[in-house]
């Protein structure tokens, strides 16, 4: 998108400027999102039940993003926790030797 592009090419105007250091996080981040969305076109999960659902996913690398306290333990219900594993188990296919 038009958006996306603006942001790399303000990102590449301050590597230029600052050095790669300074950008690298952010340059991360950007390939994370991109890999997100590449892992969100190979993903088709099986809708539980008939239903309809949205499911959206990014794998963060963990030190780029900000970081968040820990949440309290929540209890999903269960359609949720059918799509979670399910992709959990879609990346851990494709991710571990």
């Amino acid at each position: 998108s038009a958006s996306a592009d603006a942001e790399l090419f303000a990102v590449q105007q301050l590597k230029d400027e600052c050095g790669s250091g300074y950008t690298s996080k952010l340059e991360g981040m950007f390939k994370d999102m991109e890999v997100s969305k590449a892992l969100a076109a190979e993903y088709h999960p099986e809708r539980p039940h008939g239903l309809d659902l949205d499911f959206a996913v990014a794998v963060l690398t963990s030190g780029l993003w900000p970081t968040q306290p820990v949440s309290p333990d929540v209890a999903y219900p269960a359609t949720p926790l059918q799509l979670m594993s399910s992709f959990e188990k879609f990346y851990t296919k494709q991710h571990t030797g």
